[in-house]
């Protein structure tokens, strides 16, 4: 007899029963597993109650995984009516998205080391609301006596907000506009005991994130995610993390600039301007970007003064902060430590006129002189317009970083052609998305197939265009709520983006519970820092291999800015081809 309490807790639920094991009837069957020479059954979810066990025969050792990747290890249909299955985390399963005809019941990931890896388990309700529903995570042991650390794995409870069905003009052409529906995109961190709800007839995905640290062995670990309500086990979701031999290196090769509007978030948590609180919260949403591998425009937004010069050098050196905009103080700091190859400036945004390149031009210079460079500064002007003359021609020799729109990239064959032979000059290619461009282009619209952030880096790798940059991930200045309403770009003629301009949600102790302020992170920089990952992985393949080996696997999901594979079983068996292609790192 196993107590409900003891079985929830248990790290291992795997439990040795020897040879034969012999109870009274009536029999219940579950499946066992003959493992190490033992036999092992695995406890069942949805029973709160004794469970006996019968041994019918013995079998030959094999790996635990083998005998439940089956997923036959929970009893179905479950109680109260729900179903389950596991989905991707480059899916997004809106409210009423169906159950699969042949549903995965089991988590299967591979990761490298230093790597996040994600999967969603989705909870379906029937005709009744079901109420007090909580999920946990247990770990177990495995062939090499090792666990994986709980610690390292986060679940969220993936929320929605609403988007409608107005029409957005780019280019001159009216795109499709998005389905007037819940789309899921917030990821709220869910708390151990923490009981939800789920209405009748929909689907509650969570959000299964796991942390491999640079310091786990290789090999197979094992462990169940669990759901229970109101305290009775009622489903199990046994999961395999497969770690390979390999690491990622805590410097991301592809460079990214997001910028962090510091005044719309501190608006939306109810803090006054660069207060203490605020400089707090400003460091927690940097940090928060720099997990997912994404560098900011600013080391900090202390004020740079002779008091904080320490802490502006512990930014500055931090290996995971690839790019930064470098002021006057930033830059004779970066100078001082040897690390002026990670600033740039930004003096202009998109110039529109060609006066604009003429004042570019002059700022250039001045930036030259003030600094008695040798070499042009890196000045990055994201530019989506054709000027004449062209900003190629006027810049030449006054800067060494380009940066088109994706769109401006791929229409203007001259843009193109003028990226390649500056690049074969030494200088640094970028590109940037923003409000647009959309249609079949990869950005970051919350009505966009999730795969498309992670795809769009995929791109970077593909046309070697080593940087991003993205103007806001706080853009919550022209909605009020972003939880409920994620209108963050409108145009004057009423022209909607949704989720433009914004990858994060405002975490307040009265939205998230608890007492403290934190940043919310979305299905969209989760797919991005995949992505980021991925490039590793094709940048350590190109290494040992040679380019055109990452390249032949990724022409197996990638052929262009445009056409792509939005399939993620496509894209998880190419990336982990690559994986299983690498030599330890």
């Amino acid at each position: 007899r196993i107590s409900r309490e003891e079985l929830y807790s248990r790290e291992e639920p795997w439990r040795d029963l020897g040879d034969e094991h012999s109870l009274s009837k009536p029999w219940k069957y579950h499946q066992g597993i003959i493992h190490n020479g033992k036999y092992r059954y695995c406890l069942p979810a949805g029973l709160g109650f004794d469970y006996r066990v019968r041994v019918v025969g013995k079998g030959k050792s094999s790996s635990p995984w083998s005998a439940v990747k089956s997923g036959r290890v929970t009893d179905y249909p479950l109680p109260h009516g729900l179903k389950l299955w596991v989905a991707s985390g480059m899916e997004k399963i809106f409210l009423d998205t169906p159950v699969p005809e042949n549903p995965r019941r089991t988590i299967d990931l591979y990761s490298a080391r230093n790597e996040y890896e994600a999967a969603q388990v989705v909870i379906r309700t029937g005709m009744e609301d079901v109420a007090n529903l909580t999920v946990r995570v247990t770990v177990q042991r495995n062939g090499n006596g090792q666990y994986f650390p709980l610690s390292n794995i986060e679940l969220m409870k993936v929320h929605y907000v609403k988007l409608s069905t107005v029409k957005r003009l780019y280019y001159g052409v009216y795109q499709d506009p998005p389905k007037e529906k819940m789309y899921p995109d917030a990821l709220p961190l869910l708390k151990v005991n923490n009981a939800f709800d789920v209405p009748a007839d929909r689907n509650q995905p969570i959000y299964f994130r796991i942390r491999v640290g640079s310091n786990v062995a290789p090999g197979d670990y094992f462990g169940s995610l669990w759901v229970a309500k109101d305290g009775v086990l009622v489903a199990r979701v046994p999961f395999r993390i497969e770690v390979g031999n390999f690491t990622l290196p805590v410097a991301t090769s592809c460079r990214t600039l997001f910028g962090m509007r510091q005044d719309q978030f501190e608006l939306k948590h109810g803090f006054s301007h660069e207060t203490p609180e605020a400089l707090v919260l400003y460091e927690k949403y940097r940090e928060e970007l720099l997990r997912h591998r994404v560098s900011t425009y600013y080391v900090s937004q202390m004020p740079p003064t002779s008091q904080d010069s320490d802490g502006w050098k512990t930014r500055l050196q931090d290996e995971r902060v690839n790019s930064c905009v470098g002021g006057a103080f930033t830059y004779i700091e970066a100078a001082n430590l040897g690390l002026s190859d990670k600033c740039y400036f930004y003096p202009l945004d998109e110039p529109t006129e060609p006066y604009e390149l003429d004042r570019l031009a002059v700022r250039a210079k001045y930036i030259i002189s003030k600094y008695g460079l040798t070499l042009p500064p890196k000045i990055i002007t994201p530019f989506n317009k054709i000027l004449s003359p062209s900003i190629f021609e006027k810049m030449k020799g006054l800067t060494r970083a380009w940066c088109p729109n994706t769109h401006t990239y791929n229409f203007h064959l001259s843009v193109k052609t003028a990226m390649e032979d500056r690049q074969k000059e030494g200088d640094e290619l970028w590109w940037y998305v923003a409000c647009g461009p959309t249609g079949n282009y990869c950005n970051f619209q919350i009505n966009m197939e999730a795969v498309r952030p992670r795809l769009l880096i995929w791109q970077n790798f593909l046309y070697k265009i080593p940087g991003l940059l993205y103007y806001n991930v706080t853009g919550w200045g022209q909605t009020e709520d972003p939880w409920t309403n994620m209108a963050t770009w409108i145009s004057k003629a009423g022209d909607i983006s949704y989720g433009d301009g914004s990858l994060f949600y405002p975490g307040t102790p009265k939205r998230i519970g608890g007492t403290e302020h934190r940043p919310v992170t979305s299905l969209r920089l989760e797919n991005l820092r995949d992505g980021l990952e991925d490039y590793e992985y094709f940048t350590a393949l190109a290494r040992q291999q040679g380019r055109e080996a990452a390249l032949a696997l990724i022409g197996e999901v990638v052929t262009s800015l445009t056409e792509y594979s939005k399939n993620p079983g496509k894209i998880e068996r190419v990336r982990r081809e690559v994986g299983r292609q690498l030599k330890g790192e």
